[in-house]
Order: C-alpha cells, then sequence, then structure tokens
C-alpha cells in the first residue's frame, strides 16, 4: 500500500500566517468487485466562520477539480467527479491507488 486513506486535520488560516492550506492523504489498493462507473470523492468538511471566496482545488487520478465554497453553515459537503481523470482499464481493474492533494485558499 503506498497511500493511506485515513487524513484528518484542523486547517487555520489567520492574519499570521499564509491563508494557502494544503492536506494530503490517499486512497489506497481496493479489491475489485465490479466494473467501475464513476469516480467520486465526497468531503465532509466543518468549519466556523465565514465561506471563503476563493477557488478551492483537489487533485487526484492524474487529474485536478476546482470548485468555490458558497456555502456558510458549519458542515459542508463536496462532491467532487473524477470520472473523466480515470481510464477504461483502472475502472475494471480498480486500479485507484492515488495521492489526494487538497488546497484550501481563504482569503477572508
Amino acid at each position: 500500500m503506498l497511500y493511506d486513506s485515513t487524513a484528518i486535520a484542523t486547517l487555520e488560516t489567520n492574519a499570521e500566517n499564509s491563508h494557502l492550506d494544503t492536506l494530503t492523504l490517499g486512497i489506497p489498493q481496493l479489491n475489485a468487485l465490479g466494473l467501475i462507473s464513476n469516480v467520486k470523492l465526497i468531503f465532509n468538511w466543518e468549519m466556523d466562520g465565514t465561506a471563503p471566496s476563493t477557488a478551492h482545488g483537489v487533485t487526484a487520478f492524474g487529474g485536478a477539480v476546482t470548485w468555490t465554497w458558497n456555502d456558510t453553515n458549519a458542515y459542508v459537503v463536496t462532491e467532487l467527479n473524477f470520472t473523466p481523470s480515470v481510464d477504461d482499464d483502472e475502472k475494471e481493474s480498480w486500479d485507484l491507488e492515488s495521492q489526494v492533494v487538497i488546497t484550501l485558499n481563504d482569503n477572508t
């Protein structure tokens, strides 16, 4: 196994430090259970304060997805579609092992 699937972190930004934080985790090797049709990463965020207006990004599976966080609720669920980044051979063999890099840019 190259990557660990567990990452818990507290990312804080304020006037004393950078407004950009990065969290790295991974998707481990998986046992094939059938043919994959969609690859999505779902993140559950807990936040305090106002929602940042700057775009954030996630890279995984050789692709990148950005999104703008426009929800000021304390708990935010973000679903990112990485299906176009995974080719048919990887879907068939369940070869999804990948590093996942999450970049949060809080300019507020």
